[in-house]
């Protein structure tokens, strides 16, 4: 059986280990797949110079529309690697992993984590070949690729990217032929899954991180989004404008005129209404849409959550429609639904963001607004039910530890984690 891991953000302790392992002499033998990304994050990089970087600097360059770097962790926290991957085209991605203590190698991680990538690049992003560059000596990778289904594409190529490396050689695996030898009964479905959803200033946020903290499982929450941008091949921006759109009757009207009339100026609310009145826009129209529909939205939003779910035995998933969502897929759910007092959260928004009362109040009648249109409009439920939860936990009545920790009994208890 293959060990589990957990692909997540690179810090820069992570950074820091990396760099040393590149430096013991037998840390290159832990590599799968060539670094072709430019710049100071090949292999040798200049760990001062990136290191240097402020925390926007740091962030752009290990995650943005050319590559996504992570870190691999296993189950109890400790730090093994780091995979890399390099988007090539709309359709096709490099990948490359590193496992750094060389103790650690022949132990199944880099399998585990090549096949979290595929799973995740082929089924979650929706790209249709993916491509490891191999060297050309080591035959060990070669029957490794081949027996997960990659093909020998290309010719050795010279490698010029440092003094150690070989020549490498192309490998490469279609969409198709992974589709035929990992059916979905290969991952396994008796999965289980846990959505917390709150309110702004709540803390629902911050307790679905801790019962993850706490019961070692992953966070799933804005990653969800940037997933969505890579498959659909858009920004994340385009998306936050899309939810936007979708809070309010006004939003989509306004999105749709203004996708109409490229030259109409966004606030003209009176001439909106004035044209509105004499012109029959439909929503559900399919001339004049928007480019992301909320068809397109939630089928996507459904690969995503499903190609997660199948990928680890728990996760915890905060919001994005999340306790909707899941009991479609998943054979067992548990929602939670965080709640507080309106005082409450605007005395705790007051604290996090430094604004007086009064303007906290403000900002939570704003979010309160929005997120309401948008599971109202989008996923047609109300998000202050009650009975679309298992468990609603008011902070106004127990602490936050106590919250933490009925949450993290009751999953045990119905046998969820």
């Amino acid at each position: 059986m293959l060990p589990d891991i957990i692909l997540q953000k690179v810090s820069r302790d992570d950074l820091n280990r990396v760099r040393n392992w590149y430096r013991e002499s037998d840390s290159l033998d832990g590599w799968l797949g060539h670094y072709s990304i430019n710049g100071v994050l090949d292999i040798g990089f200049d760990a001062e110079k990136i290191l240097a970087l402020s925390d926007s600097e740091l962030n752009t360059l290990l995650d943005n529309n050319q590559n996504e770097i992570r870190s691999i962790y296993d189950t109890d926290g400790k730090h093994l690697g780091e995979s890399r991957v390099l988007f090539l085209t709309d359709s096709a991605v490099e990948i490359s992993i590193f496992i750094g203590q060389s103790k650690l190698a022949n132990q199944g991680y880099g399998t585990s984590v090549l096949l979290h990538l595929m799973e995740e690049l082929f089924s979650r992003y929706g790209f249709k070949s993916i491509i490891a560059n191999l060297p050309e000596d080591n035959n060990r990778l070669h029957k490794l690729f081949n027996s997960i289904g990659f093909q020998k594409s290309l010719d050795p190529v010279e490698c010029l990217k440092h003094d150690d490396c070989t020549n490498i050689i192309e490998f490469r695996i279609e969409k198709n032929e992974y589709d035929k030898r990992f059916s979905d009964s290969t991952f396994g479905l008796s999965h289980n899954s846990l959505s917390i959803t709150g309110l702004v200033g709540s803390l629902s946020n911050s307790i679905a991180l801790k019962v993850a903290e706490l019961n070692h499982l992953p966070y799933v929450n804005h990653e969800l989004h940037r997933d969505l941008a890579i498959r659909l091949r858009t920004t994340q921006k385009e998306i936050e404008d899309f939810l936007i759109s979708s809070s309010s009757f006004w939003g989509r009207l306004i999105a749709k005129f203004v996708h109409s009339h490229p030259g109409y100026i966004p606030g003209d609310t009176l001439s909106l209404a004035s044209d509105f009145l004499n012109n029959s826009y439909a929503f559900d129209s399919s001339h004049n849409h928007v480019n992301l529909d909320k068809k397109t939205y939630l089928e996507n939003m459904k690969i995503i959550f499903q190609s997660i779910y199948k990928e680890n035995k728990l996760s915890v998933f905060y919001g994005h429609g999340s306790n909707i969502i899941l009991p479609q897929i998943c054979d067992a759910h548990f929602s939670v639904f965080i709640t507080a007092s309106i005082d409450f959260r605007v005395r705790m928004i007051s604290q996090e963001l430094e604004i007086s009362l009064d303007e906290a109040k403000a900002f939570v009648k704003e979010q309160d607004d929005e997120i309401s249109g948008i599971y109202k409009n989008l996923y047609r439920h109300d998000i202050i039910d009650m009975s679309k939860y298992d468990m609603v936990v008011n902070l106004d009545e127990i602490s936050f530890d106590t919250a933490v920790n009925l949450i993290t009994n009751s999953i045990s208890t119905r046998a969820v984690s």
